[in-house]
């Protein structure tokens, strides 16, 4: 949307409110147009400028100009104007306000207390005055909390410290909130991460990093999630060696999973294969087995066979060299998988009948609780479409019951388990009311998480006789 710049008449009925005249004086009104350009922030911010200056005084329902002779009286830009009127202000009120922007847009007395703890006693008449002037605002009363009126404010303010002093304070207002808030680490994990990051103290910044990325991941918020872990990385790269390869791979293993659900395929690909390369190096096969079968599972799903099918059966010999029946089970499935895709549906029934067996051998149900709540083998998840099933004529006598979801897997799988529409003991009349339209669930599409999410819509869990 664009908008487009005030009136003259309607910036001078903005000066007339501020001031609170019905007639602003000769010479304001053109200067107002001519500086501000339309923009009703500008014109605010002049307008108390000029008042916390003296160049506008009061009498009465009037004001008058003193000593506003010529245009360069006024500063240029809207953040000169804001400058200005932060270095008019008192020393222990200015320091007050450029610590609360190192804070961030919303800030406690409770910490900036801990910051200034020589003046603290003062702390609540400078925070009332830098109300009374609206450069900040108290948003709630109890616990007590403001707010800068707008970040540009908090912008001026910030960068008027120098770098050295910000790295600091930066640093002890990360150390202020550990303590103070040592019961809701996690809840303040961005917060956290961003002090210690600007504070440069990496260690901590890592920690902070990849638990506020684990926790936007798991509400959803797939690009905060990335950032984060795009951030966790970097932080990686200055450690070095210092890192914990495990600490390493996590972050990698979580932003693959990301760009899966945001059908950004290859760029998972290329994260598992950071773990991939991170777990050959220090020597974990049982990581470096399951990175292989993602690749492979990535690739499947970029259309990629050959790469999927090589990745798939790298992953199966080295899971059977180690033991990880799992493993082996969920890299042949992909490869059965692909065969189907393929049009390969021996090959493909063969590999699934594998993968079937293996995860039945590794004892791949895991249950909490009810039975609503198990979850199925990792090798025999979903049967993605209907023409899925049935291009796998084999599953009318390997499968005991078939359920319908309602919801995209892994999406949307919650802890609680994988909620079923229906679920009967008849997989072939099941199958029937499923293909012809009949009772077939709602599509409950995970909106901002990409197309395989959405177009995926229904997913069929086949359990098995045991």
């Amino acid at each position: 949307m664009t908008l487009r710049p005030l009136a003259t008449t309607h910036g001078a009925q903005i000066a007339r409110t501020l001031l609170g005249v019905y007639r602003l004086p000769d010479g304001l009104e053109s200067l107002l147009a001519h500086k501000t350009e339309g923009n009703p922030f500008f014109v605010e911010q002049v307008i108390r400028s000029l008042l916390e200056a003296g160049t506008i005084r009061r009498v009465g329902n009037r004001c008058a100009l003193a000593g506003l002779t010529e245009d360069s009286s006024v500063p240029g830009t809207v953040l000169d104007v804001i400058a200005a009127r932060i270095d008019r202000l008192e020393e222990a009120q200015k320091t007050t306000l450029q610590l609360a922007s190192v804070v961030g847009r919303e800030f406690t007395p409770r910490l900036l207390a801990r910051l200034e703890a020589d003046r603290s006693e003062r702390l609540d008449v400078r925070l009332r005055e830098l109300v009374a002037i609206e450069l900040t605002y108290r948003q709630n009363l109890e616990p007590a909390t403001y707010s800068y009126k707008n970040e540009l404010t908090r912008d001026v303010a910030y960068y008027s410290l120098l770098t050295g002093i910000r790295r600091d304070l930066h640093r002890q207002i990360g150390e202020a909130i550990e303590e103070l808030e040592a019961h809701r680490l996690i809840e303040r994990s961005e917060a956290l991460a961003h002090h210690f990051e600007r504070g440069e103290v990496w260690d901590k910044a890592l920690t902070y990093l990849a638990h506020a990325g684990q926790k936007a991941q798991q509400a959803g918020a797939l690009t905060e999630a990335l950032d984060f872990h795009e951030r966790a990385l970097a932080v990686c790269e200055r450690l070095g060696t210092a890192v914990d390869p495990a600490t390493h791979m996590s972050i990698h293993a979580r932003k693959g999973e990301a760009h899966v659900l945001r059908s950004e395929f290859p760029l998972s690909v290329e994260a598992w294969r950071q773990v991939h390369d991170i777990a050959h190096r220090s020597g974990d096969r049982e990581s470096e087995a399951r990175a292989l079968y993602k690749m492979g599972f990535g690739h499947h799903w970029a259309h990629d066979f050959d790469e999927a099918l090589q990745c798939s059966e790298r992953a199966r010999v080295l899971a059977s060299e180690i033991g990880s029946k799992s493993t082996v089970a969920a890299s042949t499935f992909v490869t059965g998988w692909v065969h189907a895709v393929l049009g390969e549906l021996d090959e493909a029934m063969r590999h699934l009948d594998d993968a079937l067996r293996t995860s039945r051998e590794a004892e791949c149900w895991r249950t909490s609780g009810s039975s609503r709540s198990r979850r199925p083998p990792l090798s025999c998840t979903a049967l993605h479409s209907p023409s899925s099933m049935k291009a796998l004529p084999g599953a009318r006598t390997g499968f005991s019951t078939v359920a319908v979801y309602r919801s995209p897997v892994p999406a949307t799988r919650s802890k609680a388990g994988w909620p079923s529409c229906w679920e009967t003991k008849r997989p072939l009349a099941a199958w029937r009311r499923f293909s012809s339209g009949r009772n077939k669930p709602r599509g409950a599409g995970c909106s901002g998480t990409g197309s395989r999410e959405t177009v995926s819509t229904w997913w069929i869990r086949a359990r098995c006789r045991w």
